[in-house]
């Protein structure tokens, strides 16, 4: 049986969610020491990927050291739970072929921001909707917010070239969303 130790120490400060491998001390009884480490930003997640038959002995020699001012706020990790009941767990839902503005309606109250080529608009989201189109104009993806000047404003979805979500947690929820859709496709792998 080959047992493995890990490492991990995350000092929180500036944006980098990689973590190299920083330290490797091999024992000669098959016995294998990774020492990661990086710095995080507030709301920034670190993620390592294993096989699927290395998540036992990486979950019983898993060490996380902080260093510096911050709070670890938890480490999740993939298990064997079927994915819908992974992806229940986010306050959305991406159905297939589901416009954004369905997507964005779901968030009401949440913080966005719209970069467009001449402004950036900012607010909080009040309703998404499809509009129907006529002989004038096509089918079109639309957006309340209520403004940072207190205006409730539309804008055409299409039109934006950036949409961010200001909350980070809110942004790193879309991105653990889309990594959860992405890991389900891989059966040989997980990750913490």
């Amino acid at each position: 049986m080959r047992h493995i130790g890990w490492l991990l120490s995350l000092a929180v400060i500036a944006a980098a969610a990689d973590l190299p491998i920083r330290e490797v001390v091999l024992f000669k009884h098959g016995v294998g020491y990774f020492a990661r480490s990086g710095r995080l930003g507030a709301g920034e997640s670190a993620r390592l990927d294993f096989k699927a038959d290395e998540m036992n002995d990486v979950l019983k020699s898993l060490t996380i050291e902080q260093k510096g001012i911050g709070k670890i706020s938890g480490l999740r990790y993939d298990s064997s739970e079927p994915l819908a009941h992974k992806l229940a767990e986010f306050p959305f839902q991406l159905g297939a072929g589901q416009p954004l503005s369905a997507v964005l309606d779901q968030l009401k109250g949440a913080r966005l921001e719209l970069k467009f080529a001449n402004e950036t608009a900012a607010g909080a989201i009040v309703a998404a909707r499809l509009a129907p189109g006529d002989e004038k104009r096509p089918e079109r993806e639309q957006i309340t917010l209520l403004t940072d000047s207190e205006d409730l404003r539309n804008f055409d979805l299409g039109a934006a070239a950036g949409i961010r979500f200001v909350d980070p947690r809110l942004q790193t929820q879309f991105k653990d969303y889309l990594a959860a859709l992405t890991e389900s496709r891989s059966r040989e792998k997980r990750s913490v």
